[in-house]
């Protein structure tokens, strides 16, 4: 097995507190001015973001995926699917654990493209933390049939093989009618620990908060570029519009609490959510 363990007036006032002369008649001799370096002065030769291109960022959705979450794998992978699908009623029933520990070991490298790597993270991260705190005593040992594949899939994604933001939220919805745009009134999650309006709409009011800012990620990009060129006007239109999306942002935020409750959240939803504690989780090797 292998172990994952996943000012300057102060400054001029003690000095004349300590000049030998103080008191002394001084006219006729012009007082020198501190001399201040200006430091605002001292800015980068380019921005830091040079384009949002760089990064996996869609112009109308921003961080949250352009093309819609694969919400099915390949035949092959039946057996997470099946459980992925089923994690409430076998958290509830006491079976997460020996319906994990029966399924065959997978490798991950038949998935065809990124939105069913996407797919299998959520499928498995969850897996994984419904495996270990899904019964009263929370284990530290995760099994070979998710062990594997999650940790080997995370270094093909360059992630840490938890339960992330990336899954839960950015790659964990769907649209009830795919004739119609992405909405908040045309959204569902894929998966959940427990079910129930409270989970789902912690994981949905979040997505409606990255897309209540994606359009201030350009304008970011802007303030950055006219802050290296000097371009007052510019960087003053791009403040201003940042302005208006953080107030958007704030009631995207703030709408959370409209269907999810603080007290289910904290005691139900969140242990599901939690890492690991010291020394961490060992996933278990062939």
């Amino acid at each position: 097995m292998c172990s994952t363990p996943i000012r300057t007036r102060g400054l001029r006032a003690a000095a004349h507190r300590h000049n030998p002369v103080r008191g002394a008649n001084l006219v006729g001799h012009t007082r020198r001015r501190a001399v201040i370096p200006e430091t605002t002065r001292s800015r980068a030769t380019r921005p830091r973001v040079a384009t949002l291109g760089e990064y996996a960022f869609d112009a109308e959705r921003g961080f949250v995926p352009g093309e819609d979450p694969v919400d099915a794998l390949p035949a092959f992978y039946a057996p997470w699917e099946r459980l992925g699908r089923n994690v409430a009623a076998l958290v509830m029933t006491g079976r997460m654990r020996p319906a994990v520990e029966s399924m065959p070991v997978l490798t991950p490298d038949r998935l065809r493209s990124a939105g069913e790597q996407e797919r299998a993270m959520l499928l498995l991260s969850c897996l994984a933390n419904a495996y270990v705190w899904g019964a009263e005593t929370p284990v530290d040992l995760l099994p070979a049939p998710v062990a594997q594949p999650l940790h080997a899939l995370a270094q093909d994604l360059d992630r840490a093989p938890i339960a992330a933001h990336a899954s839960m939220v950015l790659n964990n919805w769907r649209r009830i009618d795919a004739g119609e745009p992405l909405s908040m009134s045309n959204i569902d999650t894929q998966l959940t620990f427990l079910g129930g309006v409270d989970e789902k709409w912690f994981y949905l009011a979040t997505v409606g908060v990255e897309l209540a800012g994606a359009p201030g990620l350009p304008l970011l990009v802007q303030a950055q570029h006219a802050v290296a060129g000097e371009d007052h006007a510019r960087l003053t239109e791009a403040l201003s519009g940042i302005r208006s999306v953080v107030d958007r942002v704030t009631d995207a935020f703030l709408d959370v609490e409209r269907w999810c409750d603080h007290y289910v959240f904290y005691h139900r939803i969140r242990s599901f959510l939690t890492g690991w504690s010291a020394p961490g989780l060992r996933f278990e090797s062939p």
